[in-house]
């Protein structure tokens, strides 16, 4: 492994609706979309998680790997160099890099959160809180122990990622609910 940790990302900040004057508990783009509360603009959060987080790891002690846009055939090769790849962030917590790294038995951390899937993935994946100030010191132990988190993300890849398996979730959680 030439890297300890790398992701590939573009980092450009993402933009999230702010919340409705006529209804708070919806966006202000559900009135065009759903005709739910006011039409009135209300702006957009602006998200830099993505950029921030490159930025952490770039000043950080680890070997560390990026780069916005790639090959895919690139990707998955670069990935292979890395002891731990990074989920990057985005709109949500879950992206098919988690899938792409699992199946390569490549360690995957992701940003911490109460986030789940609905077969847990909670010790499989690790999770870093990179707001801690320790946040190092937690991604040092994954690094160190970079071939078991990656036989654990393999692990889970083959256990649930497996079509056959999806649907036999999908027809018994139908059943419990009949």
């Amino acid at each position: 492994k030439e890297y300890d940790i790398g992701f590939c990302c573009d980092l450009s900040p993402y933009y999230y609706p702010k919340a409705n004057l006529g209804d708070p508990r919806v966006a202000w783009t559900d009135y065009k979309h759903f005709g739910v509360g006011s039409s009135q603009f209300t702006g957009d959060y602006v998200i830099k998680t993505r950029a921030d987080l490159y930025d952490k790891c770039f000043d950080s002690r680890f070997k560390f790997f990026h780069r916005e846009k790639i090959e895919y055939i690139d990707f998955l090769k670069e990935s292979l160099k890395w002891k731990v790849a990074i989920n990057p962030p985005g709109h949500g917590e879950y992206t098919p890099r988690i899938l792409e790294s699992a199946a390569l038995g490549i360690a995957t951390v992701l940003r911490k959160s109460e986030y789940d899937n609905a077969i847990s993935w909670k010790g499989y994946f690790p999770q870093i809180d990179f707001d801690k100030k320790e946040w190092q010191n937690d991604m040092q132990e994954i690094v160190d122990n970079y071939e078991y988190w990656g036989k654990k993300a393999k692990e889970y890849y083959d256990e649930v990622y497996q079509p056959k398996k999806i649907v036999e979730h999908f027809f018994n959680t139908i059943k419990l609910y009949e």
